[in-house]
């Protein structure tokens, strides 16, 4: 562990202890005696608070921290009753897994948006992984409708009369993409009948870069950029949105959103909404029920524009999770061809 003194300042690996801790401060007092007695007395209760400034950089900070004891009260999901059409669901918006706090503002943007009209919003807690304990989570606002146990993103509730999901918080990758996953197979089982919509929140979702492939043009750019989050902390995310900026042919911007999302049912029409930009996946006509993946920014997630099908749309199938070979993606409002 690197250690420095100077001007009365210790850092602990370039990072000041008094920005992390008020109990650096004292390392930084003592620091500042000219008896080298003192300093020579102080030298293990310097190390040890250098220990525990390093720590602190794992953990929320103290303002915003629940005794560490706290547990939040869980609501078993068959009990949870939804009221509205449109809930939000925030899935480990933790620290464990943003501990630049990159997403926290959105997350809070989010929940403050929600709440200003009497929304819903549904928190999942990593109920059981001891290393993600309840206090570590981003939000300000701990008064969610309900806490929800789910270990890897996984939900199991009733979603009758809801046609608008909002989701952020967790791995695009990982356990977000499993909340998309069940939220399409619960749309189907509760409410098969209606159009359904998904809407991730990119700037309070984290990315790992996990769906970029090499062969991707904007490859390096996208991981140039989230090295340096690296460099700056080893478990440090980039957000989706980020991911998205350095993207400079936006035509690619659907192939690499598709890497993310399940397999759709055969008998609906899927939609893309990108940035209010429409993307016709599969069509089968306008008396079936569409289903439409959206992406927002946390400053303007809840409104939307109902998707309006050209009259001379033609049928087209989505065979599973797209890749870039046999598509062809023709101005703003694109029809994605699918070789078989």
């Amino acid at each position: 562990m690197a250690e420095s003194q100077a001007h009365g300042n210790v850092s602990v690996a370039g990072v000041s202890i008094l920005n992390s801790s008020p109990i650096a401060a004292l390392c930084v007092l003592s620091a500042e005696q000219d008896s080298f007695e003192t300093v020579t007395i102080l030298v293990p209760m310097i190390k040890l608070l250098l220990a525990i400034a390093a720590f602190s950089l794992e953990v929320p900070d103290l303002h915003t921290m629940k005794d560490l004891r706290w547990k939040p009260a869980f609501t078993e999901p068959a009990r949870l009753q939804l009221e509205g059409e449109t809930v939000a669901i925030l899935t480990h918006c933790s620290q464990r897994f943003d501990p630049l706090r990159r997403t926290a503002a959105a997350v809070d943007q989010v929940v403050s948006t929600m709440k200003s009209r009497s929304l819903p919003v549904i928190y999942l807690h990593d109920k059981y992984n001891r290393l993600n304990p309840a206090w570590c989570y981003l939000y300000e606002d701990w008064n969610p409708t309900a806490y929800i146990s789910s270990d890897v993103g996984n939900i199991d509730f009733k979603i009758t009369g809801v046609n608008h999901v909002i989701c952020l918080g967790g791995f695009f990758e990982q356990c977000e993409r499993s909340t998309v996953t069940d939220l399409v197979r619960l749309w189907r089982r509760d409410n098969a009948t209606g159009n359904f919509r998904i809407t991730q929140v990119v700037d309070a979702t984290f990315n790992v870069a996990a769906y970029v492939n090499f062969s991707d043009p904007y490859n390096e750019k996208v991981r140039a950029y989230f090295k340096q989050k690296r460099n700056l902390h080893e478990k440090a995310i980039v957000t989706l949105g980020e991911v998205l900026e350095r993207i400079d042919d936006k035509t690619l911007v659907p192939v690499f959103l598709q890497r993310q999302l399940p397999s759709v049912p055969p008998n609906v029409n899927v939609v893309m909404d990108i940035f209010g930009e429409s993307h016709v996946m599969q069509w089968l006509g306008e008396t079936a029920p569409t289903l439409t993946f959206a992406y927002r920014f946390s400053a303007n997630f809840v409104d939307f524009h109902e998707f309006a099908a050209d009259p001379n749309q033609p049928v087209k199938r989505w065979y599973g999770r797209l890749q870039s070979n046999g598509q062809t993606f023709t101005g703003a409002s694109t029809v994605i061809e699918v070789s078989r």
